[in-house]
């Protein structure tokens, strides 16, 4: 989308009197958005329609957003079955683990279609998973299934699925951990004196980044210390498939939390991650907590920490646009969403994008056809509300884009009794529109139930 159109659609929505305080139409047939005058519009109807991917009772967990080597739109997600099924340990009582689909879909003929691409047996919530298409188009799906670990129940292995022929294979990229090579040779000797934590324990693949990059596929993800114990995620570490090696990209003792990749015009490799945890690193007189980016330019790697905030919530935002790379995440304490950009070796002090209420939960950041750095999020109640559950009343689904008189950001959905963005994906199509992908919650009174399904919002010039 070229800055004209862009500017357009926001200006379009802004111009109204009121966006904040209309009830959006409710999600009409695929293709459609109601019967107009939806959130942003009045009159003239609104620059957004919506349509249901996903009409399961609780579905569109992480889902992720791309553009098909075809130009279409394309999705992963987490499924719920409401099934369970049984981990036997050594030595332990048989445990329930919760049974996931794994889901792709492709937009065809302006509606989704939709497959089933694994189940996965998992303890607790997903941690994520990542959608990307090979050399030849195929899709690929990145995420944490196989076998239990020695100490923990449910899939705990990396797993690759990618579709061919019709159906879709499944490879074990790493069951254990056991990575010796380091890509930054003072982790060798960081590693081995913290308990050589960063090739132990069987628990790998969680928050998975995947992307092609020099013609390969690419995978970081995260490798925590057996899964079990109170330090256990503390002695976390990144590690990375790339050109059908493995090696640990970064023993940071606690990272690889919501990584997040990006590659550049010129073919430079970005990595972000996250870490709670305020530890010694390997890097001397740096800790570890914060948001830590890796870079690989000119056949080197590199690394950074870019901001040492903590807490971080929910993920973290990251996109690359010729040389630019850009970075969002949100900070439940301040309650706002902020945006870090670098060009060259160098990053610009961070933006507020929007700080109306608590704001910025679940960041998907994209950029336009001229550059534009653009930001779906989910705002969950007003200013000073930090720490408690959001309200449906207070819900809203935003939609913010950089223009050169700074950040504008609208409401695009914020449906009476429902929750919206509780997981968001952005991108812009072929033609310049902006698709926000996002999970919406509500109580279905006649069930009894909180139902989640999976929406499309597309951007539509007034």
């Amino acid at each position: 989308m070229h800055l004209r159109t862009t500017c357009a659609l926001i200006a379009g929505v802004l111009a109204l009197a009121s966006c904040e305080a209309q009830r959006p139409e409710p999600i009409g047939e695929p293709g459609t958005g109601g019967t107009g005058g939806g959130a942003g519009g009045a009159g003239g109807g609104s620059p957004w329609t919506f349509s249901t991917v996903d009409a399961e009772a609780d579905t569109g967990h992480q889902a992720e957003l791309r553009v098909a080597p075809g130009g279409g739109l394309a999705a992963a997600w987490y499924r719920n079955t409401g099934r369970q099924g049984i981990c036997q340990l050594p030595d332990r009582e048989p445990a329930p683990t919760d049974v996931w689909e794994v889901v792709y879909g492709e937009e065809r003929d302006g509606a989704f279609a939709t497959e089933v691409v694994a189940e996965v047996e998992l303890v607790g919530r997903p941690t994520g998973l990542s959608l990307a298409f090979d050399g030849s188009g195929a899709p690929m799906v990145a995420y944490m299934g196989g076998q239990p670990a020695q100490y923990r129940c449910g899939g705990t292995d990396s797993i690759l699925s990618t579709r061919g022929g019709g159906s879709w294979t499944h490879a074990t990229i790493d069951a254990d951990g056991a990575v010796p090579a380091m890509i930054f040779d003072e982790d060798v000797a960081f590693c081995a004196d913290y308990q050589d934590a960063c090739n132990r324990g069987d628990v790998v693949g969680l928050w998975p980044a995947l992307g092609m990059a020099d013609g390969s596929p690419l995978l970081a993800y995260r490798d925590i210390h057996f899964g079990f114990g109170v330090d256990a995620e503390e002695k976390a570490d990144l590690q990375l498939w790339w050109n059908g090696s493995l090696v640990t990209a970064e023993a940071t003792s606690g990272g690889g939390q919501f990584t997040r990749l990006a590659v550049d015009g010129a073919g430079g490799v970005h990595i972000a991650h996250y870490n709670q945890h305020k530890l010694s690193s390997a890097i001397p007189n740096v800790s570890t907590e914060g948001i830590w980016m890796l870079h690989f330019e000119g056949g080197a790697w590199s690394r950074e920490k870019v901001v040492p905030t903590t807490p971080v919530g929910e993920t973290l935002a990251l996109a690359a646009s010729g040389a630019i790379v850009g970075l969002a995440w949100h900070e439940p304490q301040a309650g706002v969403v902020r945006y870090a950009e670098r060009s060259g070796d160098g990053w610009a002090a961070p933006q507020v994008v929007d700080n109306r209420g608590r704001t910025g939960l679940s960041p998907s950041l994209a950029f336009d056809a001229d550059g534009n750095p653009a930001l779906a999020y989910r705002r969950c109640g007003p200013a000073g509300q930090s720490g408690a559950d959001c309200t449906a009343a207070d819900d809203a689904l935003r939609f913010a884009v950089r223009t050169g008189d700074g950040w504008k950001a609208v409401t695009v959905r914020s449906d009476e009794g429902r929750q919206e963005g509780l997981s968001t994906s952005l991108v812009f199509d072929p033609e310049g529109r902006p698709a926000i992908l996002f999970q919406e919650s509500y109580f279905d009174a006649q069930e009894g139930t909180v139902l989640r399904r999976l929406v499309l919002a597309r951007g539509e010039l007034p």
